[in-house]
């Protein structure tokens, strides 16, 4: 089984900053971390290995700082290690992040399995996943709490607000993995050892067919227009002034109720 598992730095939430002009994380002075969710899916693709065999890619999208969750994740069972890296991604959004890690597992596949985690810490959208499925024409599944796989099928436990539901989906397929679905293991002195060998394939906008202004700020369809703390009233509704009739009706109303 070939699995593919995308990982993430991501700064302490309460050890961060933010740029007056793009409003996007300073990443550069946070203590970084990888992502929890993300372990957890690395953890499951560990498990999975261990009982069908194959290898697991592990690859990051981020600055040369990312390396360290690389490492990581061949101390935690990663065969190949990848870092997707250029100044022409910073800045990116969620469909701009998505395509890049599309082109790159396209490049590095084929793959059984892509995981992912359900959501970041820095951003909490919960879209890259989903996003991901769709460029790679492949099935999805959110907020997976369990994983096993017979045959052509993994068959999952899905987290949702009332409980769990199970399903079974056809593979290749792209899964977002919950933070807590799984704890990682302690690796091993040969585990270190191993990882030590492992190599770090580096990956650029021009190996993967981007060019100026088709990724990072420039090719992101969302931007942070403002920042806000939450306060009382109307204040809480951001950028109403900017909001449809309806949407605005909504938060006058909100304001109302809650004073």
């Amino acid at each position: 089984m070939e699995i593919c598992v995308c990982l993430k730095q991501v700064p302490e939430t309460q050890d961060v900053g933010l740029d007056k002009d793009t409003h996007t994380l300073q990443r550069d002075a946070a203590t970084l971390i990888l992502n929890p969710a993300d372990a957890a899916a690395l953890e499951l693709a560990y498990r999975l290995k261990k009982v069908h065999g194959g290898s697991i890619t592990a690859l990051s999208m981020g600055g040369k700082k990312a390396a360290a969750v690389l490492s990581h994740a061949a101390a935690q069972g990663a065969d190949a290690t990848v870092l997707v890296s250029d100044p022409l991604f910073a800045g990116s959004d969620t469909f701009a992040t998505a395509q890049v890690l599309s082109r790159a597992v396209r490049r590095l596949g084929p793959f059984d399995l892509i995981l992912c985690g359900r959501r970041a810490i820095d951003g909490e959208t919960g879209q890259v996943g989903g996003e991901l499925s769709v460029m790679l024409d492949a099935a999805y599944l959110a907020n997976v709490f369990s994983l096993g796989v017979e045959g052509n099928e993994a068959f999952c436990t899905s987290l949702h607000e009332e409980g769990f539901d199970e399903y079974a989906v056809r593979l290749p397929a792209v899964l977002s993995i919950c933070e807590g679905a799984a704890q990682e293991h302690m690796p091993s002195l040969l585990d270190l050892r191993r990882a030590r060998k492992v190599p770090l394939e580096g990956l650029f906008a021009g190996d993967l067919g981007f060019q100026k202004g088709e990724a990072g700020l420039a090719g992101s369809k969302t931007r942070v227009r403002r920042v806000f703390s939450p306060e009382k009233g109307m204040r809480q509704c951001a950028f109403a002034e900017d909001l449809p009739t309806g949407a605005f009706a909504i938060c006058k109303k909100l304001a109302e109720v809650t004073g």
